[in-house]
């Protein structure tokens, strides 16, 4: 007897698919991207604090940000039944940039320092939201199958 054993997707609360999205998208690979890149800098002997450093910083994070939504989307699309894209992109952001905010205010330095997180979050927060309302999906039509188990189709 052959058995399809194609994997369910899971039923899950919008928070928690917002939160596992944010620890992707917003963290885990911006942090992982950041390093790799920052080891890059140091070799290269860039200084911190001359523009070419802030601006390789910026395009860092921003690449950062979009390879983390379009893999995290992608995780999440094919793992979660998705009801409502705008109320897991509105929390995401919302977990974006209060944990930016919390950042700023661990790590505040000169005012110009903090001028630019402050734009940085404000640009971060505006991409992390079109970008995931982008590319995470809502889910199509439930459909109840024999046995009880439901399929996303």
């Amino acid at each position: 007897m052959i058995h399809n054993y194609m994997k369910q997707k899971k039923q899950s609360a919008d928070w928690y698919i917002a939160a596992t999205h944010y620890l992707t998208a917003g963290f885990v690979l911006p942090l992982i991207i950041g390093l790799i890149a920052g080891f890059i800098i140091v070799f290269l002997g860039i200084l911190e604090g001359a523009l070419t450093y802030n601006i390789i910083i910026f395009v860092v994070f921003v690449l950062s940000i979009w390879l983390g939504i379009i893999y995290s989307s992608g995780y999440i699309n094919k793992t979660y039944i998705i009801k409502d894209v705008s109320a897991i992109s509105r929390l995401s952001t919302i977990y974006f940039v209060l944990i930016f905010l919390i950042r700023i205010v661990i790590f505040r330095d000169d005012m110009l320092v903090v001028v630019f997180n402050v734009v940085e979050l404000i640009l971060g927060a505006v991409l992390f939201y079109s970008l995931t309302n982008k590319y995470i999906k809502k889910s199509d039509v439930i459909e109840s199958q024999p046995g009880g188990y439901n399929v996303s189709i």
